[in-house]
């Protein structure tokens, strides 16, 4: 670890004045869906759509739908947990 730290310390800070993406990006393929109605009893969600990388954000409009999604997708907007998938 040490030979890492003297590696970074010749190294400029890089910031952003933005974030990049500006939205959450699924890092698997999987189902996108409302943890709060996972969490909440919930196991069969009828499926909205399908978010593809490269597609403008779509969003979950019932809590007990989901949505597929597939990696480097937005998060669909009203979803906060993705269910992995091959």
């Amino acid at each position: 670890e040490a030979h890492l730290t003297a590696f970074k310390a010749g190294l400029p800070e890089v910031r952003s004045d933005r974030d990049y993406p500006p939205f959450d990006r699924v890092m698997m393929d999987g189902i996108a869906l409302k943890s709060s109605a996972y969490f909440g009893g919930a196991r069969e969600f009828r499926i909205e759509g399908i978010q593809a990388a490269g597609e403008p954000q779509k969003k979950l409009f019932n809590a007990l739908n989901c949505l597929e999604v597939m990696t480097g997708a937005p998060l669909p907007l009203g979803a906060d947990l993705v269910i992995p998938y091959e």
